[in-house]
């Protein structure tokens, strides 16, 4: 009885530390694409390519969501809305792929 009790409770543990991890991971990417504050569409475009989109989704090895590459385009000094990224991502659909639930990956 008692050791049921307890395994109960490290079930519980682990479940807890499972889902702080998850609330830990979606506070540092909201933290990290609320401080990207776009210039002007041009600027964005220019600076934006899909050699450097491309390029950083294959340092990361695996399909990337556009919050994920906006970050990492700002952590390159390029400043892009997530949503704008789409667009982008969208005419520039021959050269990325969106898998549904995962992500782009370049073609």
């Amino acid at each position: 009885m008692h050791d049921e009790i307890y395994e109960n409770a490290l079930r519980q543990r682990d479940d807890l530390k499972a889902k702080l991890a998850r609330i830990e991971a979606f506070i540092a990417t909201y933290d990290s694409l609320r401080t990207v504050r776009p210039k002007s569409s041009a600027t964005e475009t220019s600076s934006a390519t899909p050699e450097t989109i491309a390029a950083i989704i294959a340092k990361a090895g695996r399909p990337m969501k556009r919050g994920e590459i906006a970050a990492a385009l700002a952590d390159a000094g390029i400043t892009i809305k997530p949503n704008y990224l789409g667009t982008l991502m969208w005419r520039w659909r021959d050269r990325f792929e969106s898998i549904p639930g995962e992500g782009y990956v370049a073609r």
